[in-house]
């Protein structure tokens, strides 16, 4: 075996799948992604308690956002428009918890577009909520969730919620 010399075709066969192996490699670092990096979110202040998400797209292709899911008391909210977070963008995304206007700030990077409404899905539990000294749209004690993040790419980002009735500031 030592001392044997390699054939050109077992070089060409080799060098092929050389060049196959590193084309596979460079489509996967190059071909369009979709990713989001979440950092918080939150369920905070009362009279309306409101949710606030921020986050950073990772991806090499815009994030389109469409719905969040598996909150709390079985509550989930659809966006009227697509919250559409660019390549590279950090965004705070803040709406009441019961629903209504959405409020995008870009924390860095390209402007972060859509949102319009935030429309709940699920009922409060206000028995529970009143029980427990509190009042609607607001939660009394500190309560924790994983919801998810779908996005029309098809993929779900999940994340601890923490929901209280202090108002969250940021800074």
């Amino acid at each position: 075996m030592i001392g044997r010399k390699i054939s050109g075709r077992t070089i060409v066969v080799i060098l092929v799948l050389v060049v196959i192996a590193g084309a596979g490699v460079v489509y996967q670092f190059t071909r369009p992604s979709e990713g989001l990096d979440v950092r918080l979110i939150l369920g905070h202040g009362s009279n309306p308690q409101k949710v606030t998400i921020e986050l950073k797209c990772t991806g090499t292709q815009p994030a389109y956002i469409y719905k969040i899911i598996n909150f709390p008391m079985s509550i989930n909210y659809t966006f009227a428009e697509d919250i559409v977070v660019p390549p590279g963008s950090e965004a705070r995304i803040t709406y009441p918890s019961p629903g209504g206007e959405v409020i995008l700030e870009t924390l860095s990077g390209e402007p972060v577009t859509g949102g319009g409404m935030a429309i709940m899905e699920g009922n409060w539990d206000l028995q529970w909520i009143e029980s427990q000294g509190g009042k609607p749209n607001s939660f009394p004690v500190t309560q924790y969730g994983i919801v998810i993040i779908l996005t029309r790419a098809g993929n779900e980002y999940t994340h601890t919620i923490n929901m209280q009735s202090e108002e969250y500031v940021p800074g």
